[in-house]
């Protein structure tokens, strides 16, 4: 690719500064692993950092805006940094908003989406996220915004899509459908249900 031309682009990858610039896109992970930029370019370490990419030692290069300090609102932030320790907590339904500053459909989803949240509150094992999917990587392959998706306890490798209406009753009704951990009886059925 050409560095100049596309330095904007090389920028989703994880490559800042000038180039040159190395990056495998491991498109079936959706992960990029970025050769560091304060490193040598040379033959040698080239070969000895691609190696590692093929043997599997290789850490990805993982584009993330800082934890948030506070993260105890009625939806939680996530960040590339603390995608895998919130989302893809085994013991919680986490319902994860895929969104882009700039996109309209996402603003005004926002108020409802905070009332989801807040219907939400007194269950601890749902949670209601949002992801800036422009600055931060996650496993998710996302074609526009805002995608929503449930990270259901037990089956985080196969989220579920949302595609209802998006007000927050049928979101809410829905979650506590597709939520497992609300199945059999749980604190689901409790004043979670009557806040609407």
């Amino acid at each position: 690719m050409d560095g100049v031309r596309w330095a904007d682009h090389a920028k989703n990858f994880g490559i800042k500064g000038k180039p040159p610039g190395v990056v495998v896109e491991d498109r079936n992970k959706n992960k990029n692993f970025v050769y560091p930029q304060s490193s040598t370019l040379s033959a040698d370490a080239l070969r000895t950092w691609a190696q590692s990419y093929v043997d599997g030692t290789l850490q990805p290069t993982v584009k993330s805006q800082e934890i948030p300090d506070k993260n105890d609102g009625p939806v939680k932030t996530v960040v590339g940094k603390n995608f895998d320790s919130l989302v893809l907590d085994d013991t919680k339904d986490v319902f994860v908003e895929f969104y882009a500053p700039w996109c309209g459909h996402c603003k005004s989803l926002a108020p409802k989406y905070e009332k989801l949240g807040e219907m939400f509150a007194s269950e601890p094992t749902i949670i209601i996220a949002k992801v800036d999917a422009t600055e931060n990587d996650t496993p998710a392959q996302i074609k526009g915004f805002p995608t929503l998706m449930l990270y259901a306890a037990g089956n985080k490798p196969n989220p579920i899509t949302y595609s209802g209406e998006r007000d927050e009753k049928s979101m809410f009704d829905w979650i506590k459908e597709h939520a497992t951990t609300l199945k059999g009886g749980a604190s689901g059925d409790g004043h979670a249900h009557d806040e609407l």
